[in-house]
């Protein structure tokens, strides 16, 4: 670094750093380095202290990455595309013939089509539990159906925003899904009703069964629920002002802008910061508490708060953009889950929460998109060129016919245009290929 000092000079002037102050910089630097390893140190050894403890968990977490590397390998196979291809073809048929059967059955009668599909779930549920046992462990672990209402939800949503044009109908039927999870999730985790659930027998097997049951994309049972919640959470919406740049302070915004005391791409920052104005003053007095009130923080604004504010979103761009956000928090719930017994030593665990989850949705800092697009972008050029190499194009969503359309007729045929009248009429292929002698044929 020394020897390219001289050579870090603008023709004819002086160099543009000193040597001396390169060297202040450099121990500057490596004091600073030092101060955060002594500060570092002790939580690296008490994390490993934790990690030789609990070699389960660690060995658990290895595994993890080790299927993730694997099951990344797995998908990038032209196998995996031909069976997903066949797979949409597939539930896009099955969808087509039980959403048909739906409608004749409505037809007849309306509350048994409602019913019947949420009748046949609890039931067929109840057998396979008292019947196979594998399956009765399987409902009964917490850990497993944890991992289903994040994940699953998770891929969907994120192969949904893959596409190029994804539906509207499918973005807002998971952004209800992750928002009546969530608000379930928050009830059931405060501190009163969370101790009363603790002397329900086989609490977990009712939390698995009801996780599942919301998954089920043919019954609908989101959808159910969140008709029913949405009278019930309209007014906490409405008392909710999230958006302070409109009204007396997007007005004066805008005289400083025409004042030029503004320009617009600032006056656009401070807009995109007002309109988290809201969650922000909401998140100072959790922000200054501590023990269990900081915990209950980090719910209302990474739980609470989104889940209102994406049941009621009304336009596609704030659906995207609160989907985007559950995604991501989707995946920071489960990776926290699988390192809880080392990031529960971390001092202001809960206080690193709020501020994340601050920047994860504050339109100003727009964490959550600023995180899922360059990997969105990078899965869509691996799978254009997949789809080159291979020749397989995925099927894309299928879009319903309009009711009662009628067909279209054939355009009328294009007459060719008349060529000018000094222009010579094109040979056939054979007088032109005669017409060119032997020895153009032969250039040809």
């Amino acid at each position: 670094i020394f020897q390219t000092v001289p050579t870090m000079a603008e023709p004819g002037g002086e160099a543009l750093v000193d040597e001396a102050d390169l060297r202040a910089a450099l121990q500057a630097t490596y004091n600073a380095s030092m101060l955060w390893a002594r500060v570092l140190a002790p939580l690296a050894k008490r994390s490993a202290h934790v990690a030789i403890e609990n070699k389960e968990v660690t060995g658990a977490f290895f595994l993890v990455l080790l299927v993730l590397y694997l099951i990344r390998r797995f998908l990038r196979s032209a196998w995996v595309a031909h069976k997903v291809a066949a797979w949409r073809r597939f539930t896009t048929a099955v969808q087509g013939k039980y959403n048909n059967f739906m409608r004749e059955l409505s037809e007849k009668s309306l509350i048994v089509a409602v019913v019947l599909p949420h009748v046949l779930f609890f039931i067929g549920t109840y057998y396979l539990q008292r019947n196979f046992a594998a399956v009765a462990v399987f409902l009964n672990s917490s850990q497993i159906s944890v991992f289903a209402a994040l994940l699953i939800p998770l891929l969907v949503s994120f192969f949904i925003l893959t596409s190029s044009a994804p539906t509207p109908m499918s973005v807002k039927h998971w952004l209800t899904y992750f928002a009546v999870l969530s608000l379930v999730y928050f009830i059931i985790e405060l501190p009163v009703v969370s101790h009363m659930l603790m002397f329900v027998p086989s609490i977990n097997t009712y939390r698995s069964i009801l996780v599942w049951w919301a998954l089920m994309p043919l019954i609908g049972a989101v959808d159910m629920i969140y008709s029913l919640l949405r009278p019930l959470l309209l007014p906490w919406t409405q008392l909710l002002p999230q958006d302070f740049s409109q009204g007396a302070a997007g007005s004066a915004l805008n005289g400083l802008v025409v004042l030029r005391v503004l320009t617009q791409p600032r006056r656009d920052q401070i807009v995109n910061l007002l309109r988290g104005g809201f969650v922000l003053l909401l998140s100072l007095p959790f922000l200054f508490s501590v023990g269990f009130i900081t915990a209950l923080g980090a719910r209302v604004i990474g739980i609470f708060y989104p889940a209102i504010m994406s049941l009621a979103s009304k336009n596609p761009p704030e659906d995207r953009a609160w989907l985007t956000y559950w995604i991501v928090f989707a995946a920071i719930a489960a990776l926290d889950a699988v390192l809880d017994p080392i990031t529960a030593i971390i001092p202001f665990l809960n206080h690193a929460r709020i501020l994340l989850f601050l920047w994860l949705q504050v339109p100003y800092y727009s964490g959550a998109q600023l995180i899922l697009t360059p990997v969105l972008d990078t899965f869509n050029r691996d799978r254009s060129a997949r789809s080159t190499k291979t020749g397989i194009t995925l099927p894309a969503d299928p879009v319903p016919p309009a009711p009662h359309s009628a067909p279209q007729a054939a355009p009328p045929p294009v007459a060719p245009l008349p060529l000018p009248a000094d222009t010579a009429a094109p040979l056939p292929a054979e007088a032109a290929s005669a017409h060119d002698g032997p020895e153009k044929m032969h250039t040809d």
